[in-house]
């Protein structure tokens, strides 16, 4: 899947359902920054 096939689904939905995918995206994306910082942690030993 292209990234043009979820920007497009996006536009088509609702404020409100906008504002339910950056929340989700938001909490997403933290997961992903956390395991990013413990694997450059963990292996060092900091």
């Amino acid at each position: 899947m292209s990234v043009k096939e979820p920007e497009m689904a996006i536009t088509q939905l609702s404020a409100q359902a906008v504002a339910e995918l950056m929340a989700w995206l938001g909490e997403y994306h933290a997961q992903i920054w956390d395991r990013q910082i413990e694997d450059d942690i963990i292996p060092h030993g900091i």
